[in-house]
């Protein structure tokens, strides 16, 4: 079999089709009738017979990263090693401050919401202190805030109680994570062996 130089026919295929040279496929048993085209009509009369196409645009899967989140997901890669910048670099100020306040402030309104508040003095509510009180940043956490206001009886609440419910919240949490990791292994693993059959 005799390979003919079709690089003009490409060219002319490739504008036609509106994509790169290399994504043109020309059939191998129709190179003798692909040479005789010269002009723009008989390169799409040939497109048209579909002696010439247009190949599948070539994607990456993306198999590394994907996997690397994975296990990122898990907390795995995340070591001294693993780790660039100064110590506030990862993690700013800020944001180290928003997930102290956050949570405490979200905390305190559902208190207030539910009731759980007692007045202070008999008459004003201990909320727009508390509430300043974690502006200032008195408590390292919503364990550490619960505990104060059940010592100065301000709030219906215990650190038992709390312990309890935010326990039943982890198991729940980690158990959503679970299925979600397996739903993400599996599809990399359907994703590794369809790229191995091609």
């Amino acid at each position: 079999m005799i390979i003919m130089n079709l690089n003009t026919q490409r060219r002319i295929a490739a504008e036609i089709m509106k994509c790169g040279k290399s994504r043109v496929w020309m059939s191998p048993a129709a190179q003798e009738k692909i040479s005789k085209a010269i002009t723009r009509k008989d390169v799409r009369g040939l497109v048209k017979d579909g002696l010439v196409k247009k190949m599948p645009e070539k994607k990456s899967l993306r198999l590394g990263p994907k996997a690397r989140m994975i296990q990122e997901s898990k907390g795995r890669r995340s070591g001294s090693g693993s780790r660039k910048g100064a110590f506030g670099a990862r993690t700013g100020k800020k944001d180290k401050w928003l997930k102290t306040v956050r949570p405490q402030r979200v905390l305190l309104k559902s208190m207030r919401k539910e009731g759980k508040m007692r007045k202070e003095d008999g008459e004003t509510s201990s909320y727009g202190k508390i509430y300043s009180q974690i502006k200032g940043g008195m408590f390292r956490s919503k364990r550490h805030l619960i505990s104060h206001l059940e010592e100065r009886k301000l709030a219906n609440v215990s650190v038992s109680e709390y312990e309890a419910a935010e326990k039943a919240r982890n198991v729940e949490r980690k158990k959503q994570l679970k299925s979600l990791l397996k739903r993400r292994e599996e599809k990399l693993k359907s994703l590794i062996k369809k790229n191995a059959e091609q």
